[in-house]
């Protein structure tokens, strides 16, 4: 039953940070090692923002 807990922590912490624009892959492994630590972590952090975009247009 434990090991159930802790995948779903590991899971709940990847889904998280992909709504987030972060990598799930790099928080699943966070949340597999810190199990609800890390799910505290991930909610608390604030969600990537893109820089905007160079104008790439000729100026003339």
């Amino acid at each position: 039953m434990t090991i159930v807990i802790w995948l779903v922590l590991a899971a709940a912490c990847a889904l998280i940070a992909r709504s987030k624009g972060r990598n799930p892959w790099a928080w699943l492994g966070w949340g597999l090692l810190g199990g609800i630590i890390s799910l505290i972590i991930v909610l608390v952090k604030s969600p990537m923002t893109t820089a905007p975009a160079a104008d790439s247009g000729n100026n003339s």
